[in-house]
């Protein structure tokens, strides 16, 4: 009764700010992150620490300042889920700038095969949606479901009205390669802990698990990586930037080493944007929590 309730406020409120003008809607996003900044003081001190252990000679004032605008942005992320859920993709496509994008069409093309996008929690990953629009590709993103069912059906739902096929983390991995044959793209949010079996890569100059799956699907298939951000430039501007392909081809060594190259490279692409962008980070995601245990990868091998 109490996801279902949960889930009634949700939709309700992802309505309410679908419809109401711009302005107005983003005003309400920016002051529910706010608040979320000045009530949730768990999460505040997560963002805290991680913001301190990214950038540990940062001033505190400076600090605080980040904290509070990656709230913000939170909650305006919120406000672009109740645009979609009322406007459709339309209304992305609309106020989404793009570059680079043609050259992951171009590798699909050539390859004859579908391509890996790589996401992080950073921005709006959603405007990726506009780029297969505009190209009129298909892509699958691998998700973590939410707890609660229902609103998980319901962000599920607000996806699909893109061109998009929501895959479920939980055994996504075995039917990747068919939809790589398929000449269709993968998305997958690749900055995320992997627990104390992960790849263990700098990350702002202290160790971070990763998740292996993209550069293992890379080395395994022999397919091409594209990170790809989508930014915030404005309230409801965006900006979709992909970047130079990621080859197995570019790494030397064994398995493991050519695994351990790629994850590292992307977690120096990441970083490299998230200090251009650190309002638009998800510092909430605890991500120097995990120590290395039997089985991690490491850059001096597997443990």
């Amino acid at each position: 009764m109490i996801a279902y309730l949960a889930y009634v406020l949700a939709k309700t409120g992802l309505f309410i700010l679908g419809i109401l003008p711009e302005g107005i809607s983003y005003q309400i996003g920016g002051f529910l992150g706010l608040a979320g900044y000045m009530l949730d003081s768990r999460h505040r001190n997560v963002v805290f620490k991680n913001i301190r252990t990214a950038f540990p000679e940062m001033k505190t004032e400076e600090v605080k300042r980040i904290a509070r605008r990656s709230f913000m942005h939170f909650g305006m992320i919120i406000v672009d889920y109740g645009k979609a859920f009322v406007k459709g993709p339309l209304w992305f496509l609309k106020r989404s700038e793009m570059s680079g994008y043609k050259s992951v069409v171009e590798y699909m093309k050539k390859s004859g095969k579908g391509a890996i996008i790589l996401l992080a929690h950073l921005g709006v990953w959603e405007v990726l949606s506009s780029m297969c629009i505009v190209e009129s590709v298909n892509i699958n993103v691998i998700a973590r479901p939410l707890k609660n069912r229902f609103i998980n059906n319901l962000i599920k739902e607000i996806r699909e009205r893109f061109p998009q096929k929501v895959i479920d983390k939980m055994g996504a991995v075995s039917s990747i390669g068919d939809i790589l044959r398929k000449n269709e793209i993968v998305g997958i949010l690749a900055d995320q802990r992997a627990g104390g079996r992960g790849i263990f890569v700098d990350f702002f100059g202290k160790k971070a698990s990763t998740v292996a799956t993209p550069a293992v699907l890379a080395v395994k298939t022999d397919t091409a990586l594209f990170p790809v951000f989508g930014l915030r430039v404005d309230r409801s501007r965006f900006r979709l930037h992909v970047q130079n392909k990621i080859e197995s081809s570019d790494f030397k060594g064994t398995f493991d080493e050519k695994v351990f190259g790629i994850t590292q490279r992307y977690a120096h692409i990441v970083e490299r944007e998230v200090k251009k962008y650190p309002e638009q980070y998800f510092w909430m995601h605890r991500r120097w929590k995990s120590v290395p245990r039997k089985g991690a990868l490491t850059d001096k091998g597997r443990l």
